[in-house]
């Protein structure tokens, strides 16, 4: 790999130091948090852009335990991503009534993964369940 590197260095004039550090993937950014209060103050803490700032959305979304807490962890993801994704089916496996299942549908896309899961949930409430 290194005498690649070296080749593709003197090929394109782009010092190996930059060619090495760009091919090889960064580490991994976990969040420590144990508490949704403790993810959403990590959140808030880091930079936009910076890979802790999502690694402590992907938790604060994990740990949230209640639907006023998930909607406060949705506001902040991106539209049509996957941590979008994940906290509109976490905010679907929380709630309990047709009225709260609507508010999560209507920030769904017509079709996806996350209508579906809305709209089983409505038919599990509707039922008994």
């Amino acid at each position: 790999m290194t005498a690649h590197l070296s080749l593709l260095a003197t090929q394109t004039g782009i010092p190996f130091a930059l060619l090495e550090g760009a091919l090889h993937p960064l580490p991994e950014v976990v969040s420590q948090a144990t508490t949704c209060n403790e993810a959403q103050l990590e959140y808030y803490s880091s930079r936009p852009g910076n890979p802790a700032r999502h690694a402590a959305l992907k938790r604060w979304i994990a740990l949230c335990f209640t639907i006023d807490e998930i909607r406060q962890a949705a506001g902040q993801t991106l539209l049509g991503s996957q941590d979008e994704s994940d906290a509109l089916i976490k905010w679907a496996s929380l709630y309990t009534t047709i009225p709260q299942a609507l508010e999560v549908r209507s920030r769904t896309r017509l079709g996806s993964e996350e209508e579906r899961v809305v709209l089983l949930k409505m038919i599990e409430i509707h039922n008994g369940r």
